[in-house]
């Protein structure tokens, strides 16, 4: 009798323990008002057939500022720095100088509606699938992501997109209505493209002290480009697996119109970045193969990337999978990489038909990236 009794009280004492255990710190809250910036530099040599090639580049140079008013909205203003030509340009602006850009400028509405949180903005929007494949991924400064890279997707577009999203962010579909041309071109036709990308994210465990979720990615695109109205559909999915110290993506386009031309392709990719040693140490890879023309035999261009960095500065206590247009608390980084790309060319697929190896590329980078809220 008196073992049970013991035990019947312990029932109310263990319970009694447990609610008084203090709460989990709550995630960091995104700022009000910030300014970002973020640059990836370095040097690269290039050995293509007989010829090779050295330069130090600036790949990537932005500065960002917003301002969010939690449950009602605020504005994005990203600039970008980029070569005033291309380079088989024979000039650009001041001979080739770096000029900026926008690469987003909007406004938008964030009110809690429901069960979920419901975003609109208006204005240089983000692309609604590249937004998605960044939410996590950690190699921007290596290698972009294969939609980006090959030109089946640019990063922005005027427009509109409404996003929603429940359980906090289980289920997320956002609905963007926009001109077609990317960032840097006006509108040619009266088209507009239609786009839709929905996730899912059924898998939120725990690993290794931090959050490591599962997540399954969507994609249908009608629209048009040009004065010809030439198709922009596409039709894709990605699978994701993110983690404070490691991810693994994979994604499949089918595309309808590449390239300002009518044709067909095919992109296929996949990545990989893990932390061996915590800050210290990571390496990674990343495999894209894209067929320029699914109407032709030997049409692919293949890529391969594969590197090593370490992490100078390494703040990632507010890693998060949202898609956010606020920048992450507290993100800072200082990474080195030394990591190398081949691109190899079938025969319908190189810069001169049947001679595929006039445009075979092997490359080997050190590259300096450098991101951080500067408040």
């Amino acid at each position: 009798m008196t073992r049970f009794c013991g035990l019947w009280a312990l029932s109310f004492f263990i319970p009694s323990l447990a609610m008084a255990q203090p709460p989990a710190e709550p995630e960091p809250q995104l700022p009000s008002a910030w300014l970002q910036a973020e640059s990836f530099g370095g040097g690269s040599y290039r050995a293509s057939g007989d010829a090779d090639f050295n330069e130090f580049e600036l790949g990537r140079a932005e500065v960002g500022a917003g301002f969010r008013e939690v449950g009602l909205g605020g504005f994005v203003l990203n600039l970008e720095f980029i070569r005033s030509a291309s380079a088989e340009s024979l000039f650009g602006v001041d001979g080739n100088s770096l000029i900026a850009r926008a690469k987003h400028a909007f406004a938008f509405a964030d009110p809690d509606l429901g069960p979920g949180k419901l975003r609109v903005a208006v204005g240089l929007i983000h692309d609604p699938w590249i937004s998605t494949l960044e939410a996590g991924y950690r190699i921007r400064a290596m290698r972009p992501t294969a939609s980006e890279s090959s030109g089946l997707f640019d990063t922005s577009d005027l427009g509109a997109s409404l996003d929603y999203s429940l359980w906090d962010g289980l289920g997320e579909v956002t609905v963007a209505w926009t001109n077609g041309e990317g960032r840097n071109q006006n509108e040619t036709n009266t088209g507009k493209n239609a786009t839709i990308v929905a996730s899912i994210r059924p898998l939120h465990t725990k690993l290794l002290g931090s959050d490591a979720i599962l997540g399954a990615h969507f994609i249908w695109r009608d629209g048009s480009v040009g004065q010809g109205f030439l198709p922009n559909h596409r039709l894709g999915g990605a699978l994701t697996w993110t983690h404070r110290r490691f991810e693994v993506g994979a994604e499949i386009i089918l595309a309808d119109g590449s390239a300002r031309r009518d044709v067909p392709s095919q992109l296929a990719s996949a990545w990989a970045d893990v932390d061996i040693v915590d800050q210290w140490l990571g390496v990674f890879a990343a495999f894209d193969s894209h067929n320029l023309n699914t109407d032709l035999d030997e049409a692919s261009k293949l890529g391969i990337s594969a590197g090593i960095y370490t992490d100078l500065i390494a703040r990632k206590d507010a890693f998060s999978w949202r898609n956010s247009d606020a920048p992450q608390a507290g993100l800072q980084r200082l990474r080195l990489a030394l990591h190398g790309r081949t691109d190899s060319y079938e025969s319908q697929a190189g810069a001169l038909e049947g001679v595929p190896g006039l445009s075979d590329i092997y490359q080997i980078n050190l590259t300096a990236e450098a991101a951080g809220l500067l408040f």
